[in-house]
């Protein structure tokens, strides 16, 4: 029977739009594979589909709710209005995904590939977006307070409306561009790559603007020759930090910024290329000195905070990449010297501690952590020099004594954490060599050591059987929420307390670090941890819980440290005076007994 075309019509209006199909599901479920599947407006909140493979499957208005989507892929596929509210999308493959309207508040992006992916109007708050790729995204209207590396999202080559407040309020350096929104070209976008994390080069190019027109693509192949990450680029060829005259050899500051001298160790491997000073990842078999000045602006900070070019300052302020000097943390380009002896190393310290103030008999040697590039592990050593100097009788800055670095080939990457172990062991006697040389020939008669998390490792077990020279002494030994195994500590420790005038151990429940080592290890706790009764007590060190203040101040990974600086307070009273025990120069370090022992717990 042939029907009318009227109820033909009807017939076809009122069948369901939004219906699944139950065998996808079913499939799903079973094979974690459903490529082009229907699952419109699916219930799948809670269920685990890590590594799934959902390519191009059409999933708008699902629930996904809490699921688990490690590894997935989702290329090309339609999420437009579904809600992914907490779900774990770490690593998950969202290229040219749609969407438009979706719920990712509270969601765990890390890793994820966004590439192309259009997220108009999508819900990012309080996400974690930590080393994700937008590079292509739009990003229109697209709500992100409160999300962790807002700047990153805002920072790749985005499409968010210059009118929106959000954006302006919450992403300060956002990537702005016209009303009428263009799709970027992928063919200028250069990926990240995995050696070097700092804030300027993590991200894709974007385009440039100039009285509201679109740069020339010459205009940006030129700009873009200029560009590259510091210690990326021949210095021959990089540009000069803003400020400096490029003729300078022994202060290249003027008056808007403090050079601080770091001499450092390493047994990176260094790129071979001409006039390239590049410490990657990978593991030397010797050991490398060498010395860099790095320039710290005189205004502009909070004390404790490294400040890096934004992809505001670089993009629409057109700061240079190497940084201004009156703002930025910066490394001088002319300032690096790599010494082929011992002795040429020696000179040059021997040279700059004549010159360093009231604490030229002193030097510290900082010890990095987990996931930390080189050129990151200089900014922070010049940053805790600076913080910890003084201001002499014409208020310019003089740094603490002599800053020394000792860098060890971490992977720089938050997924290399077995990689940094196994380098932080093979780093031992190359750091050991370093601390002997500094010992028995720099000259400093207070020598105080530094090291954070995985940095512990290596330092630990590098001063077992070191002897001090007569007429030096090992001053204080800050160990900061150290990533080692508790019986290894209470047994290395021992050898250090026998040597050092004071070792004190910052212990925080909150540090990175520690948060990192805890995961691989099931939640087994490190000598760094505070548990619920209370941090790891050992004879002759002084446990410190500052759990209430932050362990960041020694992070390499993150620019700034929060709103307190009691730990630079109390550094700087352990190393210029040596004041114990922690309550008698910090009255907010409150005795803790445990027991027949004791430790101290920081309390506003």
């Amino acid at each position: 029977m042939r029907l009318p075309l009227v109820a033909c019509v009807t017939f076809l209006l009122i069948q369901p739009t939004n219906a699944f199909e139950p065998a996808a599901i079913a499939q799903l479920t079973s094979e974690k594979s459903c490529p082009d599947c229907d699952l419109r407006n699916a219930k799948l909140s809670g269920l685990d589909l890590s590594n799934a493979n959902l390519t191009g499957a059409n999933l708008r208005g699902a629930d996904l709710r809490k699921a688990n989507l490690t590894g997935a892929n989702l290329d090309a596929a339609d999420l437009s209005n579904a809600n992914l509210s907490r779900a774990n999308l770490v690593g998950a493959d969202l290229r040219k995904a749609k969407l438009n309207d979706t719920k990712l508040n509270h969601a765990n992006l890390t890793k994820a590939n966004l590439t192309d992916a259009n997220l108009n109007r999508a819900n990012l708050s309080n996400a974690d977006l930590r080393d994700a790729h937008f590079a292509g995204a739009s990003l229109v209207r697209t709500i992100i307070q409160g999300t962790k590396s807002c700047e990153l999202v805002c920072s790749e080559r985005c499409r968010i409306q210059p009118s929106q407040e959000l954006c302006l309020k919450h992403c300060q350096n956002s990537c702005l561009t016209p009303p009428d929104s263009y799709q970027i070209s992928k063919q200028r976008s250069i990926p990240p790559t995995r050696h070097h994390h700092s804030s300027r080069n993590q991200f894709s190019r974007a385009p440039e603007f100039r009285e509201g027109r679109r740069y020339h693509e010459r205009d940006y192949r030129d700009r873009d020759r200029q560009r590259g990450p510091i210690l990326q680029v021949p210095l021959s060829s990089r540009p000069a930090p803003a400020g400096f005259d490029g003729e300078s050899v022994t202060d290249p500051c003027s008056n808007i910024c403090t050079p601080v001298p770091i001499f450092f160790g390493t047994n990176r491997t260094r790129d071979a290329t001409t006039d390239l000073v590049n410490f990657g990842p990978d593991r030397a078999k010797s050991l490398q000195l060498g010395r860099a000045i790095v320039t710290v602006p005189k205004g502009g900070r909070r004390r404790g905070e490294i400040t890096r070019p934004t992809w505001w300052d670089l993009y629409i302020r057109r700061v240079p990449a190497a940084g201004d000097l009156a703002k930025h943390f910066t490394i001088w380009q002319k300032g690096y010297v790599l010494y082929t002896n011992d002795h040429d190393f020696i000179s040059a310290v021997h040279a700059h501690m004549r010159e360093a103030g009231d604490f030229k008999d002193h030097a510290f040697v900082f010890v990095h952590g987990y996931n930390v590039p080189f050129d990151a592990a200089l900014y922070r050593t010049a940053q805790i020099a600076y913080d910890l100097g003084y201001d002499d009788l014409q208020s310019d800055r003089v740094p603490f004594g002599t800053a020394f670095l000792y860098s060890w080939p971490s992977a720089g990457d938050m997924k290399g954490y077995m990689y940094d172990e196994d380098s932080a062991r093979q780093a031992v006697d190359y750091l050991g060599a370093f601390i002997k040389l500094i010992l028995a020939q720099s000259g400093a008669k207070q020598v105080h050591l530094i090291a954070h998390s995985m940095g512990n490792v290596v330092l630990l077990n590098a001063l077992q059987g070191i002897a001090i020279p007569e007429g030096v002494a090992l001053n204080q030994v800050i160990l900061a929420a150290p990533d080692v195994d508790v019986a290894e500590f209470e047994k290395l420790s021992r050898a250090v307390t026998r040597i050092a005038n004071g070792v004190t151990l910052y212990a925080s429940a909150k540090d990175l670090a520690m948060q990192a080592a805890r995961d691989v290890r099931r939640g087994m706790p490190r000598a760094g941890d505070v548990t619920e009764a209370g941090p790891l007590v050992v004879d002759k060190v002084y446990s410190i819980d500052v759990s209430a203040v932050s362990t960041e101040v020694f992070s390499i990974k993150h620019s700034e440290y929060a709103d307190k600086k009691e730990l630079l307070d109390d550094i700087n009273r352990l190393f210029q005076k040596g004041e114990e025990p922690p309550h008698s120069r910090n009255t907010n370090f409150l005795r803790q007994r445990r027991g027949s022992s004791e430790y101290w717990r920081y309390a506003d």
